[in-house]
């Protein structure tokens, strides 16, 4: 991001806006925590951008919406101002400050979007070809572990098109096929065993898992309880134990 015009100065909480498209999501447990321990001398600085003649919270969002449930409103609190940046800027600006902070996998990916970050936007489109999004619901179609579906594609974006291709061809988009052990376990699967795979038959062999993703997922946290490994690297062990069962040629080696 190139240097800005930045400035400090003193503005009413009222007068601060906020935008969604990158900020994080709103903590309610933490807004009533400051509320409930309200000192304004510790609130600190709040960094805010001048954007059509409003300014708008890229940090500091939940000690202004604690301020604002006070009553706060025509109170003013220091600021520091940037002016000149776009809104892809305030959300490089707001990944930048918050890194070290309690802001969520997909809170930080959906501000990356937004700051056209090269990673984020090409785990979207891959996803999006096989009709899935990244989202908390836990509904079918939406993939909470966003840190996961970040690093596999940063490894090899093939890669993740190879899991979500796999994924949705054995099981559709349901939830449970998207939980974070299957998608990890998954990637692992893809990342070790790299054009060896024959995807048809592990497709098929993966759809007629008893139990389907639910079951894997419960049977990985037993094998897990049982070997020196987590139950992540147990849902790869049992997807190649799945993939070999039966094959006379073309097995896949043990992880």
């Amino acid at each position: 991001m190139k240097s800005k015009a930045r400035s400090t100065d003193e503005l009413p909480f009222r007068s601060l806006a906020f935008d969604d498209s990158y900020q994080r999501s709103v903590l309610p447990a933490y807004v009533a925590k400051l509320v409930g321990k309200w000192d304004l001398k510790k609130v600190g600085v709040i960094t805010v951008s001048i954007r059509n003649r409003k300014p708008y919270v890229i940090d500091g969002q939940h000690r202004v919406r604690a301020a604002l449930e006070l009553g706060l409103s025509d109170t003013k609190i220091r600021c520091e101002v940037y002016r000149g940046l776009s809104v892809e800027e305030e959300a490089q600006l707001f990944l930048a400050l918050n890194d070290a902070k309690s802001v969520t996998a997909i809170d930080r990916y959906q501000a990356g979007l937004v700051a056209n970050d090269p990673t984020c936007i090409g785990v979207r489109d891959t996803l999006a070809q096989y009709g899935l999004a990244v989202g908390a619901t836990g509904s079918d179609g939406y993939v909470r572990c966003a840190n996961t579906l970040l690093k596999i594609y940063e490894r090899d974006p093939a890669a993740l098109e190879d899991t979500c291709l796999l994924l949705t061809g054995a099981w559709g988009t349901r939830s449970e096929a998207l939980d974070h052990v299957v998608v990890t376990g998954m990637g692992m699967v893809v990342n070790r065993f790299n054009g060896e795979i024959d995807r048809g038959v592990f497709v098929k062999k993966l759809a007629k898992y008893h139990g389907g993703p639910g079951a894997l997922v419960g049977d990985a946290r037993g094998l897990a309880a049982l070997k020196p490994f987590g139950v992540t690297r147990a849902s790869a062990e049992l997807m190649v134990d799945t993939y070999n069962k039966g094959r006379r040629s073309g097995q896949l080696a043990p992880l």
